[in-house]
């Protein structure tokens, strides 16, 4: 017996050996390739060709459904909800199994000692296999288990939801990111050839210089001094080409394009100045409640709140359940199965002591939440003021290089008659055409600048330019909900048939009563009215408004002028594509204040009476 045991010991030994002589070894160079390939082929995969020039809405859609960063936090978030639905299985009961085999190499024997007499009372006896198979199936549930349990999976729900808001912000930056190398590119279309025509004059005329330098034609000073107002104007040159000619690889990377990718973009209209036609009151409200940093810091606040009361729970005694069976092969045993259960009640003592401690640092948690809240929101009111200064400031500098473009356009057209004319030679003419194209670049690059403070703006008021749910994921669904619906927009008041959908009906005029002191003479005018044949059908009630419904109206009807102002601008495409995010969320206000007034003019209708006022529902 004593050589198989001696054989399973050394065994034993040599695996622990083997163990410690673990050593690390290096990737290989041809692993590291073969996974750089497959790499390459997997980031650019599944995602169709470009088909014609590229727009900028599509150029965004492809950035929310292609861009590396936004998968990456697509997939973060996907994660952080299969943790959640993971952290709800810890509420349930622990259940374990377990079998095996149990033996022994001599025999479980005992026998017995009187502790009067200290002699042996029985002889030694077993009551034991020395082989025998074992299992055990139990099922243990603590009620204080389970209710920390049920916080922590709420915890983990937050978490998920602070992950979604991490991704809005990752998609509010790409698009952001998108939007300004669009228009950069856009300029680097417009004048990357021309700039390389005109380099080539430049470098055309500085060796014609030269050679008037060298056969000692006209000044040698001037000769000089225009030549290196020649070279300073090709170093600023190549400062603008290179900085034009990054814009378009930008772009590409933002919307996962492969970098050796050639192509065209979309050719834009005309400089259309977005202008900022929005309550900024309005925009601070949305700025502190829809901003994806504040909505982390909401969530935080939650986590903390319920750390908080996850201390107070462990403070409480824990109340467990156990069942389980059991099977045991031994022979002495008169019942080789049974199962078991019971009732104990845990409880640490010395928690107790630590509750003090405990509780006061989850509240100082709080504490820190909110005051981390608290100084984000300034941060947040600070930026939003910051972008709106961007904007004026854009909108100024654009201005100013409009006009000077617009000049150094007509100067270089009339010094471009006077060379045909002979007038003026071809060093005059280049550098007027020079300073024309360095204005047109200038203008372009504002141009570019102020379309990306303008988007700044919403954007720091957390607008979102997609909707919360779409039909599918395909770009032509992102982009159409990125850009303008084709086709002219209808505005809201020429929607008879969808008014009537939604208020049941074609709706009339509503009588109000502002004054008070002729209230009796309008109430005996709408009695005689009431009595009238024509009438005699019309449902006639008095009752009367409270402030609340004072209020909303205000609110309603300030909510639908705005609706009103931005339709007309939709309709006149004069609307950006936030502003037009901005008419659709006070859309979304106009039907919830219509559904709050309709609520609080119910409530006043049951308290009035009947033949006084005709009510009828176009408000509503």
């Amino acid at each position: 017996m004593k050589k198989p045991y001696r054989m399973f010991a050394l065994a034993t030994l040599t695996l622990a050996l083997s163990g410690c002589a673990v050593t690390s070894k290096p990737i290989e160079h041809g692993q590291s390739e073969a996974r750089a390939r497959e790499d390459l082929q997997r980031m650019f995969a599944e995602q169709p060709p470009l088909q014609g020039p590229l727009t900028l809405h599509e150029a965004m859609a492809r950035a929310v459904k292609y861009n590396l960063e936004a998968r990456l936090k697509v997939m973060e978030a996907a994660l952080a909800q299969r943790q959640f639905d993971l952290s709800r299985f810890d509420m349930l009961p622990r259940a374990s199994f377990s079998g095996g085999y149990a033996g022994r190499s001599n025999i479980s024997a005992s026998s017995s000692e009187s502790i009067r007499t200290g002699t042996q009372s029985l002889e030694p006896s077993t009551s034991q296999d020395r082989d025998r198979g074992v299992a055990d199936l139990t099922l243990v549930w603590n009620l204080l288990d389970f209710g920390v349990s049920y916080v922590t999976a709420q915890q983990q729900a937050d978490q998920a939801l602070i992950v979604e808001e991490r991704r809005r912000k990752v998609v509010h930056t790409i698009l952001q990111d998108v939007r300004s190398a669009y228009w950069r590119a856009q300029a680097a279309e417009r004048l990357l050839q021309r700039i390389d025509q005109l380099m080539a004059r430049v470098a055309q005329a500085r060796a014609d210089s030269q050679n008037m330098l060298a056969a000692r034609v006209g000044d040698p000073v001037q000769a000089l001094a225009y030549q290196r107002s020649l070279i300073e104007a090709t170093r600023q040159l190549e400062e603008q080409r290179r900085a034009l000619s990054l814009a378009k690889t930008e772009l590409a990377a933002l919307i996962n394009l492969p970098l050796e990718h050639q192509f065209q973009l979309a050719p834009a209209a005309d400089y259309e100045i977005p202008r900022l036609e929005v309550d900024f009151a309005r925009l601070e409200e949305r700025a502190l409640s829809r901003r994806p940093e504040l909505r982390e810091q909401d969530y935080q606040s939650r986590i903390s709140a319920a750390e908080t009361r996850k201390a107070m729970l462990r403070l409480l005694p824990g109340l467990e359940f156990s069942a389980g069976g059991h099977y045991d092969s031994n022979s002495f045993l008169v019942n080789q199965s049974w199962a078991d259960y019971g009732v104990k009640v845990t409880w640490n003592l010395f928690q107790v002591l630590a509750a003090p401690a405990s509780i006061e640092a989850a509240r100082a948690g709080e504490e820190v939440a909110a005051a981390r809240r608290q100084a984000m929101s300034m941060a947040v009111l600070a930026q939003l003021y910051v972008a709106r200064a961007n904007y004026q400031e854009a909108l100024r500098q654009f201005d100013t290089s409009r006009e000077l473009a617009a000049l150094d356009g007509q100067i270089a057209e009339q010094l471009r008659n006077r060379h045909s004319a002979q007038s003026i030679g071809e060093m005059e003419l280049i550098q007027s055409e020079l300073n024309n194209l360095q204005a047109m670049l200038r203008n372009d690059l504002s141009y570019a600048e102020l379309r990306k403070a303008h988007a700044q703006l919403f954007v720091s008021a957390g607008a979102d330019l997609l909707p919360e749910s779409l039909p599918d994921a395909e770009l032509a669904t992102l982009a159409a909900a990125l850009g303008l619906p084709p086709g002219p927009i209808t505005p809201l008041l020429e929607l008879r048939e969808e008014i009537e959908q939604r208020v049941g009906g074609s709706g009339g005029i509503v009588r109000l009563n502002p004054k008070v002191d002729d209230l009796p003479e309008k109430i005996r005018e709408v009695r005689l009215e009431s009595g009238l044949d024509a009438h005699k059908y019309g449902i006639y009630w008095c009752f009367a408004f409270s402030t609340d419904i004072d209020q909303l109206v205000k609110e309603l009807h300030a909510s639908r002028k705005m609706v009103e102002k931005y339709s007309q601008m939709a309709a006149q495409n004069r609307i950006s594509h936030e502003e037009n995010s901005c008419l659709q969320d006070e859309k979304n206000a106009v039907l919830n204040r219509q559904n709050q007034l309709r609520d609080k003019f119910t409530e006043a209708m049951e308290k009035g009476t009947d033949r006084a006022m005709n009510f009828v529902s176009s408000i509503l």
